[in-house]
Parts: structure tokens; C-alpha cells; sequence
């Protein structure tokens, strides 16, 4: 079945939110103020969104990428009634846009991923306007992500910045998504590249199995910028420090490893601040495994995005 480009962003959410995943949403373990139904609702209404404004790849007209992510957010609160993808759409939009460039350029046949990292910076991200960087701080205002507080620059309580990516730059030592704007979004591209080693190698029996292994790995790796900025650098270095502990013990084929994430799990889901908010769920991990995702599923499925046939 052919995917629209809505499509493949609406399944890279699915995908990801489905998957157990440690301190994140996934069926059966729902936070306070979302679900895993409010992560689907939010899929299809961005895959929707998605759809309207690039209605095929074939398309030579291209979209304004401030707006359309300032689209997706307000189409995902309109749906979920709280942000579950934020930080997934803000992935999402250039990946969608570099992709149908590159797709053209190269008269319709894959390119490498060098090719599509190389459009993606030079003729998306560093072509950004004056519009886009205030299309973008409208869709994180409305959203008023966790752990923002006020920043001496770059405040998106303060007017936007001419260059977004001067802003996205600021934001890079404490936001990883930010951090993807600035560094060809290398490592949503060095976990795309992960799961394609997973399916080749027939490391899992399914794609969630594998969602489940990448996202410990990259907990095992790399501190959540977003634990960081609700709970502290030294609690996300503290969970980086566990989930090693218990990706050693799946690399050791120990029966105990199992045990030792759901124990973690709990733990994670445990952790509160002094008004009773979440502050260890690794919520921008969550954001840049989805555009992984999308990037594994635009790659490797066949004719992605040809059509503007629902994947429904």
C-alpha cells in the first residue's frame, strides 16, 4: 500500500508511542493528563495536517515550514487537547520538506542519506525566514512545553528571533531537539540507521521490539534533555546510569533484564517534583525515536509517500 507523507508521520507516532517504552506513554501505562489514545488522536490530526498542506511529493510548490509546524500544533491540540508531539512535529516538518526536495532532485529515486542531511541543512534549515522563526515560537507558546522556564535570550516569551537558528542554537545545550537544527539532525539520521540494522540483522521478531531496545540504548547513552530540564542534570545522568545497568543485562542474555526495566519503569514513573509534576519522563528521547521513525519508514517502505493514500 502506497504511504502520503502524512501517512508516514502519523505512523512513526503510532509506532512510537505503542512501543513500551521506559517513563513514556505506551498502551496500558497512561499519564495523569494523556494516554496512549491521545497520542493516536494527535497522529491522525497531524498526519492530516500533514496531508493538506503537502498534498504530494510530486508537488513543486513547497510549503512554508514555520507555518506548517504552527499548523500540525494547533491540529494536535485541537485533537489530543494537550501536546503530546510538539517536539516530534518540530522534527517532522523539515524531514517531510528535505525529503520531498531531495525525492525531486533525484527524478524520483532514493538518495543517499548524505544527499538528504546535506538539502536538508543547506536549502531547508538555513533558508528559514523571519515568518518561520515566529510560526515557530506561536506553536511552542501555545504549547508551553515543560521545563522551558525564562532564558536571559532566546526567551520564546520574547519576541522571536530573526534566524531561527539562532534560537534553535541557543536552545542546543539544554534542548536536544534544538540540537538537531544545528547538527543536520545527526542523530535522529544515526537512529534511523539503527533500526535498519535491527531489521537486516533480525536482532528483534518486530519493529515495537526494536522501538523498546533503541530507546533503552539511548537512555543507556545519552542523559534526556528533557529530564534535565524538569528534574536536573544530575537525575538524568542518574537514570542514564540505570538504564545502562539494565541494557548490560540484555546484552548479557541475563532472564533477570526484563525485571530490571520494569523496575525502572516504576521508578521512573514514580519521581515527582514539589507540585506533583512528572519530572523522569525521557519525553525528547520520545520525540527524536519518532522522527527516527520517519526517517526508517520514507527510506524502506515501499513507494512512501507516492500517493495520498491513507496508511488506515
Amino acid at each position: 500500500m502506497n504511504l502520503s507523507l502524512g501517512s508516514c508521520v502519523q505512523k512513526s507516532i503510532e509506532l512510537e508511542c505503542s512501543a513500551p517504552k521506559l517513563g513514556n506513554v505506551f498502551p496500558g501505562h497512561p499519564f495523569e493528563d494523556m494516554t496512549h489514545d491521545s497520542f493516536l488522536d494527535a497522529a491522525k490530526a497531524i498526519g492530516e495536517c500533514v496531508d493538506r498542506i503537502y498534498p504530494g511529493i510530486k508537488n513543486e510548490q513547497n510549503a512554508a515550514l514555520g507555518d506548517a509546524i504552527l499548523q500540525c500544533t494547533q491540529a494536535m491540540l485541537q485533537s489530543a487537547s494537550c501536546n503530546t508531539s510538539l517536539g516530534t512535529i518540530l522534527l517532522a516538518i523539515p524531514l517531510i520538506e528535505s525529503f520531498a526536495r531531495v525525492w525531486r532532485a533525484a527524478n524520483q529515486h532514493r538518495s543517499s542519506l548524505e544527499e538528504w542531511q546535506n538539502l536538508l541543512a543547506e536549502e531547508v534549515l538555513q533558508k528559514l525566514t523571519a515568518q518561520d522563526s515566529a510560526h515557530v515560537y506561536d506553536a511552542i507558546r501555545i504549547c508551553n512545553p515543560g521545563g522551558l522556564g525564562s532564558k536571559p535570550e532566546m526567551d520564546v516569551a520574547s519576541a522571536p528571533p530573526v534566524r531561527l537558528l539562532d534560537a534553535m542554537a541557543f536552545a542546543s545545550h539544554y534542548d536536544d531537539v534544538a540540537l538537531q537544527y544545528v547538527s543536520r539532525f545527526e542523530l535522529c539520521f544515526a537512529l534511523a540507521k539503527r533500526l535498519s540494522l535491527y531489521e537486516s540483522s533480525g536482532k528483534n521478531a518486530s519493529i515495537l521490539e526494536s522501538i523498546t531496545l533503541l530507546q533503552l540504548e539511548l537512555l543507556a547513552e545519552r542523559p534526556d534533555s528533557l529530564i534535565a530540564r524538569k528534574g536536573g542534570s544530575e537525575l538524568a545522568e542518574q537514570v542514564r546510569e540505570k538504564a545502562h545497568k539494565v541494557l548490560s543485562l540484555w546484552a548479557g542474555q541475563s532472564t533477570n533484564w526484563l525485571n530490571a526495566w520494569q523496575e525502572l519503569d516504576d521508578w521512573m514513573r514514580s519521581l515527582r517534583n514539589s507540585q506533583g509534576k512528572r519530572i523522569a519522563n525521557p519525553g525528547t528521547h520520545a520525540d527524536l525515536i519518532a522522527a527516527a521513525i520517519l526517517i526508517y519508514l520514507l527510506l524502506h517502505k515501499p513507494n512512501a509517500s507516492d500517493s495520498n493514500e491513507s496508511s488506515q
